[in-house]
């Protein structure tokens, strides 16, 4: 992808790879508290949000008004299959997944929503 861009910018100038833009919006991508946001949902479903991870092995999860404890694995394998869990990801945010499922297609949520992790 950047290679494209660099080539179509040697070409001609940065018009030819996009709309120039007047402003740039900082996101707050991550949160301190525990209160953030869904911010992606991957190809697999998993949930990613801005939320940090934390040394705990049970989180109490809030998304919409239902409440649920959630298990947080160092990793996929401790899973069981079908269950809903946390995992730190590579950008140290906690996602909510499912082994061998979609936690998006379960949850019924999408980016932007609100989620409450203590």
């Amino acid at each position: 992808m950047f290679a494209k861009a660099a080539a179509k910018i040697d070409k001609g100038s940065f018009e030819d790879i996009g709309e120039m833009i007047e402003e740039i919006e900082k996101l707050e991508l991550y949160q301190d508290e525990g209160e953030g946001l869904i911010v992606r949902i991957d190809a697999f479903g998993n949930i990613i949000t801005n939320l940090p991870g934390r040394d705990e092995s049970t989180y109490l999860v809030e998304i919409d008004g239902k409440k649920g404890a959630m298990r947080c694995y160092p990793n996929y394998y401790s899973a069981r299959d079908n269950e809903l869990f946390l995992i730190v990801g590579s950008c140290n945010t906690l996602e909510i997944s499912i082994k061998n499922g979609s936690a998006s297609d379960k949850l019924h949520v999408k980016t932007g929503d609100k989620i409450k992790i203590s």
